[in-house]
């Protein structure tokens, strides 16, 4: 992108304006740091609760074949019990799936590639205007 440095005039406004481009950069990295670090989160997270999910889903099909096949009785109100347990489960883990799963994963991948993209631009910032800078210095 092309700025328009040739309208800043003195050494001192340039050097104002690379100052805060600086400070601007630092956030934007602190920014992306942490984004990186969620990003690596969501990605474990999401292999877990798959992990997490197949194991629950299978455990109830057991627990839903026992109680269609399990005479009335005690074992049977057990393993009803035992099936609404693994239903809340489920939904806790869908419900984690969504917020942490791989949806999140995908959108904290985009917002870390428009960090970088900002990153970009505050760079070329940077050099647009240390090149004033070394104009006005001349």
């Amino acid at each position: 992108m092309e700025f328009s440095v040739n309208n800043i005039s003195s050494v001192v406004e340039c050097n104002n304006l690379i100052a805060n481009a600086n400070e601007t950069r630092t956030s934007l990295i602190a920014k992306q740091t942490v984004m990186n670090i969620q990003r690596d989160g969501y990605a474990d997270d999401t292999t877990e609760l798959q992990e997490d999910i197949a194991s629950a889903n299978a455990e109830l099909q057991t627990t839903n074949d026992f109680i269609a096949i399990a005479p009335e009785g005690k074992a049977k109100l057990d393993a009803i019990e035992k099936q609404k347990s693994l239903e809340l489960k489920l939904m806790k883990l869908n419900r984690r799936m969504s917020e942490r799963g791989a949806t999140a994963l995908l959108e904290k991948e985009s917002d870390l590639n428009s960090a970088e993209k900002q990153i970009q631009a505050v760079d070329e910032y940077i050099t647009a205007l240390q090149t004033r800078l070394t104009q006005l210095a001349a």
